[in-house]
């Protein structure tokens, strides 16, 4: 179940921030990350009005950071758990996130992919991505 932004449980999405940021420590390091995804400030939560997340039974297995500014919005980081990557869930999460910026009025978003992420490459070209200039540009559909 995908939680728009906003809705998610901000311990559980805290949790899963912090989580998620340690799998990529340990993988390929936020170095080869276009996007930095900073941490909370100290003691608060990760701010759920600016996370869309896929619901597991149990935990969140993905995360969407967005930024919506008037007309446009900004894709800054999908990022699915590991031990949860390859069955969709990245897709259907960036999926639903652009049906709600759609619903809201807003018809473009804008993300940064790693050319040298052939999995980022093919969940932005999924959802019908095209690169402009040196962004992606996401439409909502």
């Amino acid at each position: 179940m995908v939680l728009p932004v906003g809705a998610a449980d901000p311990a559980r999405l805290q949790a899963a921030c912090d989580e998620i940021r340690a799998e990529i420590d340990a993988e390929t390091g936020w170095a080869a990350m276009p996007v930095d995804m900073p941490p909370a400030p100290p003691g608060a939560p990760a701010d759920p009005g600016r996370y869309a997340v896929a619901a597991g039974p149990d935990r969140y297995e993905a995360i969407a950071r967005v930024t919506v500014r008037r007309r446009h919005a900004r894709i800054g980081l999908v990022a699915v758990r590991a031990d949860r990557r390859r069955r969709g869930i990245g897709r259907a999460l960036l999926l639903a996130v652009l049906a709600d910026l759609r619903r809201a009025g807003i018809e473009a978003a804008s993300a940064d992919v790693d050319e040298a992420n052939p999995a980022a490459t093919a969940l932005a070209e999924s959802v019908g991505g095209r690169r402009v200039s040196s962004l992606v540009e996401l439409v909502a559909r």
